[in-house]
């Protein structure tokens, strides 16, 4: 029988397994200069399965709700925070910086009628959408300078300390404003039915998946 949890010791669980995951391989990648295992792991536990499904069930959830334009303990300094270091522009100059290309945002169909609505959601969406461009520029590197052998492993570090970075703003912004709003806006009968879909639907990342990880 699950163990029943709170939306944000759900969320928070996961933050501090992916954490660990990504310090994990980030150690390994710098010290192996093999960064695959850190790349799969950023797509596919951080993007293909927290942040998706975080947009998926829980803006969903709550993206109709009147409410979260009020926002909720501490956000009006993390809104401050956002705007004055925003995310997107962060991954958007360092990637241009570090490779010479322009990497634009890739909206999904959901995260385009939110920003043209302009819901408060724009600024966890922005989030995701910056660790996704950094990944990509990443993957550019590794994939165009592998056939010569002079993959620039200092630029693929100073991306993926980014990566990290926005990754742990976001998680402090998510945990001490954005799921508190989202506990007063989502029952627990509601928030019931959500966990057991996530689940359904994706792998839970928990501390026992970074323990078979390491196994």
């Amino acid at each position: 029988m699950e163990i029943e949890e709170s939306l944000i010791d759900f969320f928070k669980g996961e933050h501090t397994a992916l954490t660990t995951f990504f310090e994990r391989d980030f150690k390994l990648g710098k010290e192996t200069k093999n960064w695959l295992p850190l790349v799969s792991v950023c797509k596919r536990l951080f993007e293909e399965n927290h942040h998706l499904k975080e947009e998926q069930f829980i803006f969903e959830a709550i993206k109709k709700n009147s409410k979260i334009r009020s926002g909720g303990p501490l956000c009006t300094y993390f809104f401050d925070s956002h705007m004055n270091h925003p995310s997107l522009n962060r991954a958007f100059e360092l990637t241009k910086k570090l490779t010479g290309l322009n990497f634009e945002a890739r909206w999904s169909v959901q995260m385009k009628e939110i920003r043209e609505i302009n819901l408060p959601l724009v600024i966890p969406g922005e989030d995701h959408e910056s660790g996704r461009i950094i990944l990509r520029a990443i993957e550019f590197l590794l994939f165009k300078d592998s056939s010569t052998h002079t993959i620039d492993h200092d630029k693929i570090e100073t991306l993926f300390a980014a990566y990290l970075d926005i990754q742990k703003d976001h998680f402090d912004r998510e945990e001490n404003c954005f799921f508190r709003m989202c506990i007063d806006l989502i029952s627990t009968e509601e928030w019931r039915q959500i966990q057991s879909e996530m689940n359904g639907a994706y792998e839970k990342i928990n501390s026992l998946t970074v323990a078979k990880s390491f196994s």
